[in-house]
């Protein structure tokens, strides 16, 4: 795993600062930036690719919704982790279903970079797998094409030597009547 994430840590009060830059040492590129206006949060979003975005708050934010918003419509595969003073066990399982990847506590600041890491990670793996599945889709599509519309007659049979599919040149030859299976 790389080690040059860029990782973008939103404050809403910056007295835990240092804490939350010590933790993220490893990080090659770390910025940090306040939450005080939506603009600093707009700007921030727009000023860079990030890999990750860490926000710090004091107590259970009521604008936790909108700084979502902002994140996922400029960085829609950047990892979410929020990080709170105390976890509540409602307001975690509540906040999951906002698509917040991971809920850590300011006591718990170690686990971070690893949990950054990995998810970062996931997400790459996610997206490596996605665009495989679009090769392959667009693929298939492609051999469906060639097969459908050849002009030699071709089929697939299965291992007792039954038609699994045959094309329009060969039901022609044989004066089949090609009945779509898919």
């Amino acid at each position: 795993m790389r080690a040059d994430l860029n990782v973008l840590v939103l404050f809403e009060c910056p007295k835990h600062h240092d804490v939350i830059q010590q933790a993220l040492i490893s990080a090659a590129n770390v910025a940090c930036v306040s939450l005080a206006s939506a603009e600093a949060l707009e700007r921030s979003m727009k000023g860079g690719r990030w890999d990750a975005v860490v926000l710090c708050y004091e107590t259970a934010p009521t604008t936790l919704k909108q700084h979502l918003s902002t994140i996922r419509r400029y960085q829609p595969e950047a990892t979410v982790t929020v990080i709170v003073a105390t976890l509540d066990g409602p307001l975690s399982a509540e906040w999951a279903h906002l698509g917040i990847n991971d809920l850590i506590s300011f006591g718990d600041l170690s686990v971070l970079w690893p949990t950054l890491q990995r998810r970062v990670k996931e997400g790459q793996e996610k997206r490596a797998w996605r665009v495989t599945e679009k090769c392959l889709c667009e693929s298939e599509a492609r051999f469906r094409e060639l097969f459908e519309s050849l002009p030699v007659a071709y089929q697939t049979l299965d291992e007792q030597g039954r038609y699994l599919e045959a094309n329009d040149a060969l039901c022609k030859l044989l004066t089949f009547q090609l009945v779509a299976s898919f």
